[in-house]
């Protein structure tokens, strides 16, 4: 679906599609005790959300029927920047210029 959408652009696409199939099917931590799912980067999804995607991101988050078929991450909820918790976070390349200073 995400990949054939009308509505997402080029500058979108290419961070939005391999964002979302890392927060579904999320890659181990094996570094830790036990393995833990490893989360997305706070910055990047920020990023995404309040900029290079922000276009698709109303969209998706406007449409019910959207909603009902895919989780969107809560930015919010991730680990900020330079935390103990983000020092694993899943990179997804974006931009330093696109993302926040912290």
């Amino acid at each position: 679906m995400i990949g054939t959408s009308t509505h997402l652009s080029d500058e979108c696409s290419q961070f939005a599609i391999p964002s979302f199939c890392h927060y579904v099917f999320p890659l181990c931590d094996e570094e830790t005790r036990g393995p833990r799912r490893r989360l997305l980067c706070r910055d990047e999804c920020e990023a995404l959300e309040n900029d290079l995607c922000h276009a698709e991101y109303t969209i998706a988050r406007s449409n019910p029927m959207i909603l009902m078929q895919l989780e969107l991450p809560s930015c919010h909820l991730l680990p900020p920047p330079g935390s103990p918790d983000a020092a694993s976070c899943m990179r997804i390349g974006v931009p330093a210029e696109n993302l926040s200073p912290c």
